[in-house]
């Protein structure tokens, strides 16, 4: 294949010279009740969501 750059180590595993993006899907908690408990939880997730998203556009 032309453009494929790679080597193979001792273990037979192949070393690729350029590294793969890895990609996290992160995803909106979902409210699925009105009950106070479930509120509470839905707000700590979101919380959490949010922490995340800010996390990852500070890197990008």
């Amino acid at each position: 294949m032309l453009g494929t750059r790679y080597t193979v180590d001792l273990d037979g595993d192949v070393e690729m010279s350029i590294p793969h993006p890895i990609f996290e899907v992160i995803k909106a908690p979902e409210l699925c009740s009105w009950e106070h408990a479930a509120l509470v939880e839905w707000l700590r997730e979101w919380e959490r969501y949010e922490e995340k998203m800010r996390a990852r556009c500070a890197t990008t």
